[in-house]
């Protein structure tokens, strides 16, 4: 049997911890058999060996390792070599245990892809990579430190929160006000849950202060009853 390595990588953010082993893992090792086999091909010792490299910033099995390397066995003879050509190696970056030094300064820089943390011949050569890569608009927010995108991420939740935050209260208050004049239409109501125009809100808000009647709110706002 002819043997043929094959390596991949591949740049994604997780936002799940539950992801071992089985959708993450497989997903992408349909993906690459897929792409060692020609259409109609018969002979399956030309498949490459397969080796997916994963890097996190949580730990997957809770064992405090470095890395995991992670193959199929037999149950029956474990020592059996059972040589499928699939290995997964899953890196954990705050992983104390196994491993050695230099992983330990390649899983700290990943984590944190500072110039400072780039202290050896290995990590260098990657920041050199990382910062020639990052500059790209199309990759930027791909190649960001893990607390930088944590940190982006938790922004963008909080802007977004207040924003809802915001429309309910415009909303509420546009309420409050028509429904001193009589009963709001449900074309009003699905209308004011639509917008998502911070300043119609506004327009409308100081429209209903304004008005005599749901009638002429709704005529000038541009809503029908129906």
């Amino acid at each position: 049997m002819q043997t043929i390595d094959r390596f991949t990588k591949q740049l994604c953010v997780i936002k799940s911890q539950n992801i071992v082993p089985r959708t993450f893992v497989l997903n992408y090792q349909a993906r690459i058999d897929g792409k060692g086999l020609r259409s109609g091909e018969k002979d399956f010792t030309r498949l490459p060996n397969l080796y997916v490299l994963t890097v996190l910033d949580f730990d997957p099995f809770g064992e405090d390792q470095m890395v995991y390397t992670v193959h199929n066995i037999c149950e029956e003879v474990p020592e059996l070599k059972y040589e499928d050509g699939l290995r997964f190696y899953y890196f954990y970056t705050d992983g104390r245990k196994g491993g050695n030094e230099g992983l330990r300064t390649v899983l700290r820089y990943m984590k944190d892809s500072r110039a400072e943390n780039a202290v050896d011949a290995a990590t260098r050569e990657l920041h050199g990579y990382v910062e020639k890569v990052k500059v790209r608009p199309e990759v930027r927010v791909s190649y960001m430190r893990l607390d930088e995108i944590i940190r982006y991420e938790r922004k963008d939740a909080a802007e977004e929160a207040a924003k809802e935050a915001t429309k309910a209260t415009q909303i509420r208050s546009i309420l409050d006000l028509l429904e001193d004049l009589g009963e709001v239409p449900p074309s009003a109501l699905e209308r004011f849950q639509a917008e998502t125009d911070a300043e119609i809100l506004k327009r409308w808000l100081k429209l209903a202060a304004k008005v005599g009647s749901i009638e002429e709110f709704i005529q000038k706002m541009g809503v029908n009853d129906r």
